[in-house]
């Protein structure tokens, strides 16, 4: 048996992850949904994506939209709002967090995103609008390094830092309100829209935004051929499209193409006949993209004379020029009123409505949703019939950049053929997944594996680190030395009694003694055996399990080992029972 000694080596490779493009199914940060005037709330499994119904929400909440921070490495509740009152992760009123200036029953009242360059501080950005009546936007700060309603020594809560301040500029503004991540991964774009207009505004989160306080707007006006007043903003990141649902009567939904890295709106087309005369509700109250960016659904919210439905446009091959607009209903049975549309985690898109007037506000789930309207698959109360009681999903933290530091170490000095090489990753975050590859043709996906390498040459060792979507890899030349030492040595052995040193025996007739035979390797090897001997020849003073290390001129090291038992004496390592964890029983005798 042969294997290296084992001295630490230490590579640091330091890179930084690309922004993803991906769907956010990968995104933690998405995790715990909050929403509704109910203790109902849903929490996907961060392994598998599943839904499950939780019923720890905090009441009173509001009956529109709210708003969830969740740790996007670990899933962890941070906190949730209703743009009223903010609530820790022990679904307890925040420290500081009432009297936000939110209307709890619109749209998209109230957004949330963590503060560029300040670790472990979010902004909170609230929005007054009340359906067609323009609203002022707030920002408020909480901080998750405060204790808040926690005591030491369990872990801070949080606390809401300092009053809600009206952001410059922002006034008279629509219900719809979003983020979105800037192009540079770091910073974020706060969209909203002047009321009744053709005006749109992208206002810049930045490092600036919380040292100075300082709001930077970017205005694109005159977007399409009418005012709108906006409900709900759906964003597309891949294909940069906006979506826009809106609040006033007989509109039809708009796209736009919204430029990350400028915050400047171009227009893209109007889906036609999606806007419908209304008297008591808004004809579209939400929108929401499907996982690939082709299918835009569009939630009808349905009144006296007008059906609630559900509607799929399909995007690609729709032609607003010409005009050819692909507009399919995917229910097929009536409801009552038909409200929110949330694309989660598990990439089905979830649906808010009532089924019958006065009934309980449910959830299904729509699978197939890339595809064709008649394959669209839905799922009927997939939580059974809780009651949410509410008319809106929340909204989440936008991605941001993530760094990655990747400490790569292996364990031996120097590196040698034939030897086991431990290999062990340091990944800041932690990464959901790794694999690396040897560069002899064999990889893996453990995380500490151990490989011997056969063939004395440089190989290129490579890790690859995923996390939440996006992946970086790393790479580094280890070069194997050549060795060839093996050491011959019985395994097991046996001695009488007066074989062995004072105070066991006598050493006689003579010294009992066991000689390892090397061959190969280069120059004369030296030994040392666990009893401290050196030299090829071990001398043991009693019955037991000797091994020996020898080591030869390239620096390098095989060890064998062997069993040395006493005439008469019964093996006492078979009458160890090992189990559990550090669990055992000896049935030894102590001679």
């Amino acid at each position: 048996m042969l294997e290296m000694n084992r001295i630490g080596k230490v590579f640091l490779l330091t890179v930084s992850m690309l922004g993803s493009t991906l769907t956010f199914a990968q995104n933690l940060s998405q995790h715990n949904w909050y929403f509704g005037n109910s203790p109902n709330g849903i929490r996907f499994n961060r392994a598998n994506n599943k839904p499950s119904l939780v019923t720890n929400k905090a009441v009173p909440f509001g009956i529109g939209g709210s708003a969830v921070a969740t740790d996007p490495s670990t899933a962890d509740l941070l906190f949730y709002t209703d743009g009223n009152n903010v609530y820790d992760g022990a679904h307890a009123i925040m420290t500081n967090g009432t009297g936000l200036t939110g209307n709890p029953s619109a749209n998209q009242p109230v957004v949330v995103c963590a503060i560029p360059g300040q670790p472990k501080k979010y902004f909170i950005f609230t929005n007054s609008a009340n359906y067609t009546t323009g609203g002022t936007v707030s920002s408020t700060v909480v901080d998750m390094a405060l204790f808040g309603n926690s005591v030491f020594p369990s872990p801070p809560l949080g606390a809401v830092s300092g009053p809600s301040a009206a952001v410059p500029g922002l006034t008279n503004r629509s219900e719809g309100m979003i983020l979105v991540p800037h192009a540079n991964g770091t910073d974020f774009w706060l969209i909203t829209q002047q009321n009744g207009s053709q005006n749109f505004s992208a206002t810049l989160i930045d490092s600036i935004s919380f040292a100075s306080g300082t709001f930077n707007t970017t205005g694109t006006t005159g977007i399409g051929q009418y005012p709108v007043t906006v409900a709900n903003f759906a964003y597309y990141k891949k294909t940069k499209k906006m979506a826009v649902a809106p609040q006033d009567t007989n509109t039809d939904a708009e796209i736009f193409t919204f430029d990350d890295a400028t915050g400047v709106f171009t227009f893209d087309r109007y889906i036609f006949n999606t806007g419908k005369p209304t008297t008591a509700n808004q004809s579209i109250y939400d929108i929401e993209w499907d996982p690939k960016g082709q299918y835009l659904y569009l939630s009808r919210t349905g009144e006296p004379g007008l059906t609630a439905d559900l509607i799929q446009y399909d995007y690609l091959n729709s032609n607003p020029a010409t005009p050819v607009t692909i507009l399919t209903s995917v229910l097929t049975t009536p409801i009552f009123r038909s409200y929110g549309l949330q694309l989660a985690p598990d990439s089905a898109i979830y649906y808010l409505y009532q089924a019958s007037a006065g009934g309980p506000f449910l959830v299904d789930t729509f699978t197939k949703t890339d595809t064709i309207a008649s394959a669209v698959l839905r799922n009927t109360t997939p939580l059974g019939a809780a009651n949410f009681l509410g008319t809106q999903f929340p909204s989440f933290l936008p991605k941001g950049k993530v760094n990655l530091t990747a400490n790569f170490t292996y364990n031996t000095a120097p590196d040698c053929q034939n030897t086991p090489i431990t290999f062990f990753p340091a990944i800041t975050p932690n990464a959901d997944s790794l694999r690396r590859r040897f560069g002899d043709g064999t990889d893996t996906t453990s995380w500490s594996p151990i490989h011997k390498f056969v063939q004395a040459q440089t190989y290129t060792v490579s890790l690859t680190a995923y996390y939440q979507g996006d992946s970086v890899a790393v790479s580094n030349p280890i070069t194997i030395t050549a060795f060839t030492l093996k050491l011959q040595l019985v395994q097991d052995t046996t001695a009488c009694r007066s074989e062995f040193p004072p105070p066991r025996g006598s050493s006689s007739p003579k010294q009992f003694s066991v000689k390892v035979k090397a061959t190969g390797g280069s120059g004369t090897p030296s030994y040392v055996w666990s009893n401290g001997n050196t030299g090829a020849t071990l001398k043991p003073d009693s019955a037991g399990y000797y091994y020996v290390i020898a080591t030869d001129a390239s620096g390098c090291s095989a060890y064998a080992g062997v069993n040395v038992k006493e005439y008469g004496l019964q093996d006492q390592r078979s009458n160890i029972w090992y189990f559990g964890n550090k669990a055992g029983i000896d049935f030894n005798v102590i001679p």
